[in-house]
């Protein structure tokens, strides 16, 4: 019996062992024949790389210098003709004072045969000295267009195979994932959070590899460097290259070329006893400042271990995606309904996008998702007494995730809806319920205090003519006029920020994907998951929450939402204004499951086979981020 056993483990293992090999040789096949298609079949003059002699090609503006050609004027222009020649991409050394915008101008052909002109926009960095701009068409011609005092030193053809590892990577996940999620339906079937971790590890996989070592998020720039002086916390020593990332607030789109000369850069100005500056900053950090220590964890344990400034900065990425995930992970693993909408929200492309950067709403969002599966799940129990244990990480999550904004305070208010038999005594009850309102009064005040003692400090002067105590002024003076823009905007923005693309298909400074049939896709899986998502019975009945308590949970995401509307008309808004700016869709991603839960009727029974449900919502899900990386990210940046 245990031989047969043995034998068939065997078999499995082989079997397992045949299907990686074949899934890294299709990846290559993928890679090298599908990707470079065009190169195959290409002219014996055509092919590998092309120099040109600069001083035989057509130019206009131009001067010589010692075999270097100088632009002498803006928009000075060098031409290159071919005869309907296939260019994969277009390289160009250069030397600059500034970062370099270049017009590439590529006469090409529709789908139709006709002659079409395209635009390109290449913006290199003064940092290095060559550019390679991914062309990838049929061209009669190219030009050139440089500002002036351009040095330009070589022009070349790339039309060489070259194996892509950015690209391999990303076809080795796709098909790897493909295969675990058909080959272990039945443990996706049984456990949800097994299913999260599966496509979260994927994605992970594939944004952490994939994204280069710039700010390509909201504010990236400065998350990172509240993220870096933590991990430094006195004395803080910024490199060359800390400094341009510190300073750099915009993600430009380049070829994998570009990408690694920037890493060699990179690695090559960061020098820590040859540092560009040090400041000094107190011991104790800014209690906003507790949201990245996941990320300053892996900043200290990088720079200790001797690694590179771009796997350094790779790796306070990973601290990020690392506690999103393990929270998440614990909050779909603990929580008895809502599994399923849970686990959606949570592997939707923005969410996942922000647990791959430097950024503390993945420790917001992921945090409060473990408070709130506690607190529901004790709702659903009503006749089992809260535990200290319990009440204790409730509390201590939600504060801890209200630390960087203390808008999502409202969720500590959920605790007032226990009953008295989930207590010892009736004291008990009203000293934790006390309790509860204390810490949601102390929390929202750290907002209103510092705005009312340091008006100015705390306004945000990169929302144009804010001041803080003359729109404080101006709301109390009119208070119903207030109300009024503040519903008004809430009521235009409300179902792009809660089913739409700007809340969870968005990737911050490498864009939004608006096409509908993507958005459709989103809005549909959300929607069927939201009414079918009625798993979790006990004793033959399913698990609901009470009307009235649906109700006072829609009533705290509302104050949640409404606190966020009306701190960025306070501190980011021109005073007066009578729009709200400064709102964006990611800032409801901590509220989208307690608002879908809300639809969960017990009229609704979900029939459908648990297998074919978890493929639907992992495969899902998982499309959408893959589609956006490549669309997004990989052809963008990593071509």
């Amino acid at each position: 019996m245990k031989a047969a056993i043995q034998k068939i483990d065997k078999k499995k293992w082989i079997l397992g062992a045949v299907v990686v090999v074949c899934i890294f040789l299709l990846s290559l096949a993928i890679e090298l024949v599908g990707f470079q298609w065009n190169l195959l079949f290409l002219k014996d003059g055509q092919k590998g790389t092309i120099t040109y002699n600069l001083s035989e090609l057509n130019k206009t503006g131009f001067r010589e210098e010692n075999g270097v050609w100088i632009a002498e004027q803006d928009n000075a222009q060098i031409h290159l003709r071919f005869d309907r020649m296939y260019v994969n991409k277009l390289e160009y050394g250069y030397n600059t004072s500034s970062d370099l915008e270049t017009q590439i101008t590529v006469d090409t052909y529709d789908v139709y045969g006709q002659s079409e002109i395209k635009s390109l926009e290449d913006n290199g960095a003064y940092q290095l000295d060559r550019s390679v701009q991914n062309i990838r068409m049929d061209t009669d011609s190219i030009t050139l267009s440089v500002p002036e005092g351009t040095e330009i030193t070589y022009i070349q053809i790339d039309n060489s195979i070259q194996w892509n590892p950015l690209r391999y990577l990303f076809i080795c996940v796709v098909l790897f994932f493909i295969t675990a999620l058909i080959v272990f339906r039945k443990l996706w079937a049984r456990k949800v959070e097994a299913g999260f971790l599966l496509v979260a590890v994927s994605i992970g996989i594939l944004l952490l590899g994939l994204l280069p070592a710039k700010s390509v998020s909201w504010d990236e720039q400065i998350h990172f460097r509240s993220a870096y002086e933590y991990s430094f916390r006195s004395n803080v020593i910024w490199t060359d290259s800390a400094q341009q990332i510190r300073h750099t607030d915009e993600a430009n789109s380049y070829s994998i070329e570009e990408r690694n000369d920037a890493i060699q850069y990179m690695n090559e100005h960061a020098d820590y006893n040859s540092p560009q500056s040090v400041e000094t900053r107190g011991k104790i950090p800014n209690y906003k400042d507790y949201g990245y220590f996941a990320q300053a964890f892996m900043l200290l344990l990088g720079r200790k271990l001797g690694f590179t400034f771009s796997i350094c900065y790779t790796l306070g990425r990973l601290g990020n995606f690392i506690l999103y995930t393990f929270m998440m992970y614990m909050a779909i693993r603990n929580i008895k309904i809502g599994k399923r909408m849970m686990a959606l929200i949570a592997l939707m492309p923005t969410p996942m996008f922000l647990s791959c950067v430097y950024t503390y709403d993945a420790v917001i969002t992921s945090f409060l998702m473990v408070a709130f599966s506690i607190i529901i799940n004790e709702l659903l129990e009503p006749e089992k007494r809260l535990s200290f244990g319990n009440a204790f990480l409730f509390i201590g999550l939600t504060i801890f995730a209200c630390l960087p904004k203390a808008v999502y305070v409202f969720f500590i208010l959920l605790g007032l809806l226990l009953p008295e038999s989930k207590f010892q005594s009736k004291s008990a009850k009203w000293i934790f319920k006390i309790g509860l309102v204390s810490i949601f009064i102390i929390l929202l005040s750290t907002y209103a205090f510092s705005a009312i003692i340091d008006p100015q400090g705390s306004s945000d002067s990169r929302g144009g003519d804010t001041d803080v105590a003359r729109q404080l002024s101006l709301m109390l003076g009119h208070p119903l006029g207030f109300l009024e823009i503040l519903f008004k905007n809430m009521q235009q923005s409300m179902g792009s920020y809660v089913i739409g693309s700007p809340s969870l298909l968005h990737y911050a400074y490498l864009g939004e994907y608006k096409t509908y049939n993507l958005q459709i896709l989103m809005a549909a899986l959300i929607i069927f998951t939201a009414l079918t998502d009625t798993y979790g019975e006990r004793d033959g009945e399913m698990l609901q929450l009470k009307s009235n308590q649906k109700i006072f949970l829609g009533l705290v995401v509302l104050g949640a939402a409404a606190m966020t509307w009306v701190a960025l008309y306070v501190a980011f808004t021109p005073v007066g204004l009578t729009q709200i700016n400064g709102v964006q869709g990611r800032y409801y991603i901590p509220l989208l499951v307690p608002f879908f839960l809300l639809f969960r009727s017990k009229k609704i029974k979900n029939l459908i086979r648990p297998e074919t449900y978890h493929i639907i919502l992992f495969g899902g899900t998982a499309f959408l981020s893959m589609f956006l990386i490549y669309h997004n990210i990989l052809k963008p940046l990593c071509f």
